[in-house]
């Protein structure tokens, strides 16, 4: 195994951090289905998280987001 790889290589690809322009470096996940709800509303909506990492994650929904929209995520990770 690589020694720059620090997860298991089935759930995600590996990005090296010298190349992102993000101040905290995240790795490609396997479009990982999960809900979120918008702060003041009480409803929830679907979404995939595509990256993960210590500053974030991104996602992919149908739902329409600001930026500054403030969002609580909830996901699950199979064993």
């Amino acid at each position: 195994m690589d020694s720059r790889k620090q997860y298991n290589e089935r759930i995600g690809e590996f990005r090296d951090p010298s190349k992102q322009k993000r101040k905290n470096a995240r790795i490609r996940v396997p479009n990982i289905p999960a809900t979120f709800i918008l702060e003041g509303l009480n409803k929830e909506y679907e979404c995939q998280i595509l990256d993960i990492g210590t500053g974030g994650l991104g996602i992919s929904t149908k739902t329409l987001l600001y930026p500054g929209d403030k969002i609580r995520i909830r996901f699950f990770f199979r064993r």
